[in-house]
């Protein structure tokens, strides 16, 4: 059993943007992360949480959206992922 989560951050431009992001098993769909600013300048942030069994070679990774817009450079690190183990 593996507990991850995911953060991601978004700032808002002239006009309204989104970012949605999908924590994915093998391709499948797990849990979701969806954030909107609405004015200029706003920064928003959000994240997901999720308990779940994963397998010997299994791959899991974080996916954005078509719309998807993420913030972050050297030194702005709004955006994470992170896998914990929890037992067998």
């Amino acid at each position: 059993m593996y507990y991850f989560t995911f953060f991601i951050g978004e700032r808002g431009s002239a006009s309204p943007r989104g970012a949605e992001n999908y924590l994915k098993i093998n391709s499948v769909n797990v849990i979701d992360v969806v954030v909107e600013t609405y004015h200029f300048g706003q920064d928003l942030q959000a994240g997901n949480a999720v308990v779940v069994r994963v397998n010997e070679g299994d791959r899991v990774w974080v996916s954005g959206g078509a719309r998807t817009h993420i913030e972050g450079s050297n030194g702005l690190r709004l955006s994470t992922f992170t896998g914990l183990f929890l037992y067998v």
